[in-house]
């Protein structure tokens, strides 16, 4: 019985180790980005699947990414509906949800880009820095 409480206790330990260590690779990561404590909050709660894997947490970041601008674009899509618009508030709103809405088809097919990286690397990378850049 202590042989299998020592073995379970030897697991979790490596467990939390593994996860401390990619909580610190996601915390170095980010503190190159414009807002490093969102970045950080926004990607350690993927810190078991990312590890210390960059490609997983790009392709992390991404699906982050496109998850807040598909919730944005639906804000802001619904306030075009609010009674009372002027016709230049709505005509804003409408060229802000077209904008949104490129943003949203240019993170997809980052993401989509993301998982094919294992074949011919460098381009698909070449492709994803040229969506993602653009917004």
């Amino acid at each position: 019985m202590a042989r299998v409480t020592l073995s379970l206790l030897l697991l979790l330990s490596m467990i939390l180790s593994m996860a401390a260590g990619a909580t610190d690779f996601i915390k170095a990561s980010c503190s190159a980005t414009r807002y490093p404590a969102l970045c950080v909050q926004s990607l350690s709660v993927y810190a078991d699947e990312i590890q210390k894997s960059p490609q997983k947490l790009a392709k992390a970041a991404l699906s982050v990414s496109l998850t807040r601008a598909r919730s944005a674009k639906a804000f802001v899509s619904n306030m075009t509906k609010i009674k009372g618009l002027k016709s230049r508030e709505y005509q804003a709103m409408k060229d802000c949800v077209d904008e949104m809405d490129d943003t949203v088809d240019q993170l997809s097919q980052s993401v989509s880009e993301m998982g094919h990286l294992n074949k011919d690397f460098m381009w698909h990378i070449s492709n994803v820095q040229t969506w993602a850049a653009h917004r």
